[in-house]
């Protein structure tokens, strides 16, 4: 699953099938929905979770929410989180994966299939969460941006930005200039913060203003 498809990528850059095939688009899909996974939400390794381990208990909680969606099928479910139950913490060998039967995103709520024993140490798990609510329907349109420009910036790299050939100089524009600002008001209005840009190499990505 993706954030958005080829055909959303070709808009946003004016190229059609015949410019470029979906085969050659993925992976540029994919790499952008990574970024911008890593500039809206949070990642939390090994979480302890909160709630009784008693043999009964089957709910326990995140120390935020929402949690946000992982593997970017636009929905937060089980597959989104990481659950273990750790029968002692000192021991790597008496961590146990366990079954999620269902979690509810906005409260931070997990609920497992079955309840741990009361003589396991603690439930943890793997998870993002966004600092604060987002419209994930934009989430589409925002990747498409950015996954445009990672393909333009790599048609273009190579191409001088200006070359001479006899007594003509030529020169180029730099359209994925508009691409990545066009990203950058699109990911603000999502997130609800300003951001400034820093320059990265040849990319650039974005830090909140203090």
């Amino acid at each position: 699953m993706t954030w958005c498809n080829p055909q959303q990528v070709r808009k946003v850059i004016g190229l059609t099938p015949d410019d470029v095939r979906d085969e050659d688009l993925y992976q540029y899909i994919e790499d952008a929905q990574r970024d911008v996974r890593d500039q809206i939400a949070i990642y939390q390794n090994q979480e302890e979770l909160s709630g009784k381990i008693d043999g009964e208990n089957t709910t326990f909680s995140t120390s935020f929410s929402p949690i946000a969606d992982a593997d970017f099928d636009l929905d937060v479910d089980t597959s989104d989180v990481e659950v273990w139950k750790w029968g002692d913490k000192d021991s790597i060998d008496t961590k146990e994966t366990v079954t999620i039967s269902t979690i509810y995103p906005d409260e931070g709520k997990i609920v497992l299939y079955s309840p741990p024993a009361s003589t396991y140490d603690c439930v943890v798990c793997n998870y993002y969460y966004y600092p604060r609510k987002i419209d994930t329907n934009r989430l589409p349109r925002v990747t498409a941006l950015l996954a445009g420009y990672y393909y333009i910036m790599s048609e273009m790299l190579l191409i001088p930005e200006q070359w001479m050939h006899g007594a003509y100089r030529f020169r180029h524009a730099r359209p994925y200039t508009l691409l990545l600002d066009e990203y950058y008001r699109e990911l603000e209005s999502l997130i609800g913060r300003r951001h400034v840009k820093e320059e990265h190499s040849t990319v650039s990505f974005m830090r909140e203003e203090e």
